[in-house]
């Protein structure tokens, strides 16, 4: 780590590594293999905290073209308790519970049901798995070589963000799990002069969030490796650019899985 890097990129690195231990169950949904469009793709996260909750509804565009989001669709999911939570339409398909709800629990079993474009889908009921491990998360800034395209070599800094997993002594015959990376980060957005309530210095702060592994899948089946340590491994190359002349956040998130959601995956 150079301290030039330090202080040119402004890295305010009280990088929050947070790593949530949640447990999450998923719901596999087998689709044709045509390219007929206006199918509906129904796919989310449902987790034993408040944070991380989320059903995404979308129909497949024609040809395998871009899918279209679902924006009016109802999405309930209920437990075996008998109760029953809705979530509410937030951005792109994408809905999620009122902010703060806590509805997920281990060892209970769970229902969703989607209403979209005149039809009710409903998955089978699923367990959310117990929650075996703990992370302990850590970065360091450093200097990495790549090649362009046009075959040059190029030196450029990023943030690597690691973790080591460290599982309970007893554990069960048989468990999964899945690792998520993602980050977020604020910065200064300008008003527009058109806007009809301007705030004091024509700024306001603006939030970017996005997932990191996007093209890597972390995995673990806990029947075939039996260990209660993996070391450290690296989760993100992170680019150090703009974004980090502001705080930024790393968060971890372990997914305790059914089999069936770790075949899929």
């Amino acid at each position: 780590m150079r301290e030039n890097k330090l202080y040119r990129w402004k890295l305010c690195v009280a990088l929050l590594l947070l790593v949530l231990g949640t447990s999450t169950c998923s719901e596999v949904i087998d689709l044709d293999g045509d390219q007929e469009s206006g199918q509906v793709v129904i796919f989310g996260r449902l987790t034993n905290g408040a944070w991380g909750n989320f059903v995404e509804v979308s129909a497949t565009g024609p040809q395998g073209g871009v899918p279209v989001p679902e924006t009016t669709a109802i999405v309930q999911i209920s437990n075996d308790r008998g109760e029953t939570e809705r979530m509410f339409h937030i951005d792109s398909g994408r809905y999620e519970f009122p902010a703060g709800t806590t509805f997920g629990e281990e060892g209970v079993g769970y229902t969703l049901t989607v209403s979209a474009a005149g039809v009710t889908y409903t998955s089978d009921m699923e367990v959310i798995p117990q929650n075996y491990g703990r992370e302990t998360m850590s970065w360091e800034l450093r200097d990495i070589e790549s090649i362009t395209s046009s075959g040059a070599s190029i030196t450029q800094t990023v943030v690597t963000v690691s973790a080591r997993t460290d599982f309970d002594e007893e554990l069960p015959d048989a468990f999964y799990q899945r690792w998520d990376i993602e980050e977020a980060y604020t910065y200064l957005g300008t008003f527009l002069p058109f806007n009809r309530f301007p705030r004091a210095g024509g700024q306001v702060q603006c939030y970017v969030t996005g997932d990191l592994n996007e093209q890597t899948i972390f995995l673990h089946n806990g029947e075939e490796n039996r260990a209660t340590t993996i070391a450290d491994r690296v989760f993100t190359n992170r680019l150090a650019e703009a974004s980090f002349q502001t705080l930024h956040y790393f968060n971890l998130v372990r997914n305790s899985l059914t089999k069936e959601a770790y075949e899929y995956w």
